[in-house]
């Protein structure tokens, strides 16, 4: 049985944001699905009729091992260009933090390949980063400027995470998303980004903000914090623009 604890970043309440727009009768893909254990595999297990395609070979082999081991079925997830896939195929075609790892030349591309196999009318969902938000923050100061690695030096993290499993008793997500090293190439604002959806023939359904606060700092003082995380994910929802990631839902004309 997967299960999906709730983190700083809002992954579990994303993944239900999904479900809003998908029915368990839609053939659904997941381009960009690294291991698929943080959206494909929680959604192929309620019953969602899922599939998951990566480059990246390794992770989508993790995945399937996953798969297995829980008891879904491991040929769900390919590792294949999404041109191999059939056209005009699926109801929907989820991109879960994959656009910021995408060069800005190739966008265009990638994102015409996602509209041949979609069928008329289908559900283009996806999530992206605010490329001006607070993760960037603390991604800048716990990477570039080398806090993080201090912290992980001297066991702090490690302790701090203990302490809060075995004293505190919170749950934390152990799924790993993806082995590949894939950095972020792009800087995406909530117009940005609609607009780049738009200008390839979709209609906006429905946007929202992620969350306001996250990254390692916050995942650190915050994490597993229930009344904070559900506090942080109503900022966002309340504060899309300035939240740290996007959630867009866009039909194809």
């Amino acid at each position: 049985m997967i299960e999906l604890h709730e983190n700083i970043y809002g992954h579990k309440n994303r993944t239900l944001w999904f479900t809003n727009f998908i029915t368990k009768e839609e053939e659904v893909l997941e381009f960009g699905c690294g291991t698929g254990v943080m959206v494909s595999a929680y959604l192929l297990q309620e019953g969602y009729n899922m599939y998951g395609v990566d480059l990246d070979c390794p992770s989508v082999e993790l995945g399937q091992k996953f798969y297995s081991e829980n008891g879904l079925d491991p040929t769900r997830l390919m590792c294949k260009d999404i041109a191999e896939l059939e056209d005009e195929r699926f109801d929907t075609i989820i991109a879960t933090e994959v656009f910021e790892h995408i060069e800005k030349d190739d966008i265009d591309e990638i994102v015409q390949l996602i509209n041949k196999k979609l069928k008329p009318g289908g559900k283009l969902i996806l999530t992206v980063p605010n490329g001006y938000g607070w993760f960037e923050l603390e991604s800048f100061i716990w990477k570039k400027l080398g806090i993080g690695w201090i912290l992980n030096k001297l066991y702090i993290t490690k302790l701090i995470y203990a302490f809060k499993e075995r004293i505190l008793g919170f749950k934390f997500n152990k799924l790993i998303s993806t082995i590949a090293h894939s950095p972020h190439v792009r800087r995406f604002t909530l117009k940005s980004i609609q607009d780049l959806v738009k200008s390839h023939g979709y209609e906006i359904k429905s946007y929202r903000g992620s969350c306001i606060f996250a990254g390692s700092f916050s995942a650190l003082i915050f994490g597993g914090w229930g009344p904070f995380t559900r506090f942080n994910i109503w900022l966002g929802k309340r504060f899309p623009a300035i939240s740290s990631g996007f959630y867009i839902c866009a039909v194809k004309k």
